[in-house]
């Protein structure tokens, strides 16, 4: 029975212990996704509201913006950019080959977005 009682509070306290940790991490993808939202919005100041106007219609496609298609960016472009971003870096994180970690990585962040609304639209995979 004491055996028991030792595995159970190691076990509880190990938990236990986890839990800053992965509230911090928490903390650290919020901050991280922050950034990553504001290079986006960043790059698009630098280019037409074309492309951005192009970039909704993929937000469109893929099933995060419902909004007009305008070329401007408003809060719900920012909230569709938010959720795509959150996927984007759920699948590969944010390292120099992948993440946006500058406005100029966008051009690569909107790749995956047409490779992913393509998936969304045939039923495939998202791209990795």
């Amino acid at each position: 029975m004491r055996s028991l009682s030792i595995v159970l509070f190691v076990v509880l306290w190990g938990v236990g212990s986890l839990q800053p940790a992965f509230s911090e991490q928490s903390d650290e993808r919020q901050s991280y996704l922050e950034q990553a939202l504001n290079n986006v919005r960043v790059y698009f100041l630098t280019v037409s509201p074309v492309d951005l106007a192009k970039a909704q219609g993929v937000l469109a496609l893929s099933g995060h913006y419902r909004l007009t298609v305008d070329g401007k960016w408003g809060p719900g472009t920012e909230k569709a950019f938010e959720k795509m971003l959150d996927t984007y870096t759920a699948i590969g994180g944010s390292g120099p080959d992948w993440g946006v970690n500058s406005p100029s990585d966008t051009d690569r962040f909107l790749d995956w977005m047409d490779q992913a609304a393509h998936a969304h639209l045939t039923g495939g995979e998202f791209p990795d």
